[in-house]
């Protein structure tokens, strides 16, 4: 065996690689081109990008093309099993005489061996199926920018950070919750100076919330900045944000709110999310260049920066775009591996130790001025001129350990209700109307604590009737700019009426 190179080039017997984007020749096998197509006899190109399939051969992925004989690839995780070799994760470890390949940028290695970082593993899954004691391969493609491409028998997908991304119902069962967390603390909001309890929940709900939020949406942010990729993500958040502007300012004026008018650019209530993960997506194209532990600390630098100046406030949302998008940064460069190692017994342990801890120090604590959670205003305005860095940088690690401590215990299981947090979109933009009415109407008071278990219920009654299909049929205009389930159920009525007229006559 033969090893070339640091992009790891791999030359068993009767294989030769001939360029760094890896190409292998064995015998029998002609190379097409320089994206890397492999021809054997009997076999078809499936897609330019990379599409090796040979027989009773296996493919890793598009930076590593591995033709062994009688291979087999056991995703979702996407494992090369073959005899003395094992590759075991998107991360890649490749087991081998005289060869490890382990975890990104870390080697053990007992011999001379080679060190390969699937920095650039793009998007591709693969299933092998026996038919006839034969294997054959399939695969999913996404192109960053380009519409899912998938072969009939195909079922995964992967994300730019090589993992399985099929809907992961942890995911959705996050989404879910915090979601509900937003809606529920919007709620109790007008009631935290009732009792310390209540400010304390309050309080806790917030540390975290919205945290979380934005590290779950940086672990699926691509980081593309090519005009296609920019031009869809300004149509899916900026066009919400302009017409929900313009629908809250209506409507804060219909129900008599004070502070109705705001310019276009000052975004009501919590239209603030919008208008940042834009800006998020935008700065995630330059900051991902840079190296993970690079890219945070500049990140956490700029925020901890923008509270000492009173001019970077709600205007544009600039203050929580900076301020909170270290934790969108820390969401792209995590690993579905490394987050599910906060579903270890042990962590979950440390996890409930840690929310206790944090609740008890928020009840304890003189009065906290919720600014700080907020991030909205300057260190001026939250009466902390000259310690204000050192109160955010705390304000961060409380909010880090509480988001990491809560998804601990997210459940990993599909639930009948966890289909709901795959439209939470929906509940954040909507349910301003009704809280914002709740509160100029002063319904409610809180009195006991039934009366606060009667608002969670209320709050999820909000995130279940809003995530519901019928609201998103009415909604999806708005939010999604685009009528397909509309014409769905319009094609579903014009059947059905065809079918019935076919059976009279």
């Amino acid at each position: 065996m033969a090893i070339l190179g640091s992009e790891v080039a791999i030359v068993p017997s009767h294989v030769a690689i001939l360029a760094l984007e890896v190409a292998i020749v064995p015998s029998h096998v002609a190379i097409l081109g320089p994206e890397v197509a492999i021809v054997p006899s009997h076999v078809a190109i499936l897609y330019p990008e990379v599409a090796i399939v040979p027989s009773h051969a296996a493919i890793l992925a598009l930076e590593v093309a591995i033709v062994p004989s009688h291979a087999a690839i056991l995703d979702p995780e996407v494992a090369i099993l073959r005899p003395h070799a094992a590759i075991l994760d998107p991360e890649v470890a490749i087991l081998r005489p005289h060869v490890a390949i382990l975890h990104g940028g870390t080697s053990r290695m007992t011999r001379p061996h080679v060190l390969y970082r699937l920095q650039k593993l793009q998007l591709i899954a693969f299933r092998l199926q026996s038919i006839n004691n034969h294997q054959k391969m399939v695969f999913c493609h996404r192109n960053p920018v380009s519409k899912r491409v998938c072969m009939p028998m195909c079922s995964k997908i992967t994300n730019v950070k090589g993992e399985d991304m099929e809907r992961n119902a942890f995911f959705d069962n996050a989404k879910l919750v915090l979601i509900f967390l937003v809606v529920f603390g919007h709620v109790i909001q007008p009631f935290r100076d009732a009792a310390a309890g209540m400010n304390t929940l309050y309080l806790w709900i917030y540390t975290f919330h919205m945290p979380a939020f934005i590290f779950l949406a940086g672990f699926f942010a691509k980081g593309s900045g090519k005009i296609g990729y920019m031009t869809k993500m300004a149509k899916k958040l900026l066009l919400p944000y302009f017409i929900f502007q313009l629908l809250y300012t209506g409507y804060f004026f219909l129900i008599g709110k004070d502070d109705w008018q705001a310019g276009m650019f000052y975004p009501h209530w919590s239209l603030w999310f919008l208008f940042s993960l834009f800006c998020w997506h935008v700065l995630l194209a330059w900051f991902k260049k840079l190296p993970a532990a690079t890219g945070l600390a500049i990140s956490v630098g700029i925020g901890l920066i923008v509270g000492l100046f009173g001019e970077i406030g709600h205007t544009f949302s600039l203050s929580r775009t900076f301020v909170f998008f270290p934790f969108f940064l820390l969401g792209y460069w995590m690993t579905k591996g490394q987050l599910m190692w906060l579903k270890r017994t042990q962590m979950r342990v440390a996890a409930f130790v840690v929310m206790a801890a944090i609740g008890i120090a928020i009840y304890v604590a003189p009065d906290f001025n919720s600014g700080w959670l907020l991030a909205s205003k300057s260190y001026s305005d939250l009466g902390m001129p000259d310690l204000g860095v050192l109160a955010r940088l705390l304000v961060y690690v409380t909010s880090a350990l509480m988001a990491a401590s809560v998804l601990a215990w997210i459940p990993s299981r599909r639930i009948r209700l966890t289909k709901f947090g795959e439209r939470t979109l929906y509940v954040y933009l909507l349910h301003g109307f009704f809280i914002q009415f709740f509160r100029e109407a002063d319904l409610f008071s809180v009195n006991h604590v039934f009366d606060v278990i009667g608002l969670g219920l209320m709050a999820a009654l909000i995130v279940l009737v809003l995530a519901s299909r019928p609201m998103l049929g009415v909604w999806q205009p708005f939010v999604e700019g685009k009528l397909s389930i509309w014409k769905k159920w319009i094609s579903g009525r014009v059947g059905s009426g065809q079918g019935q007229t076919r059976t009279s006559a």
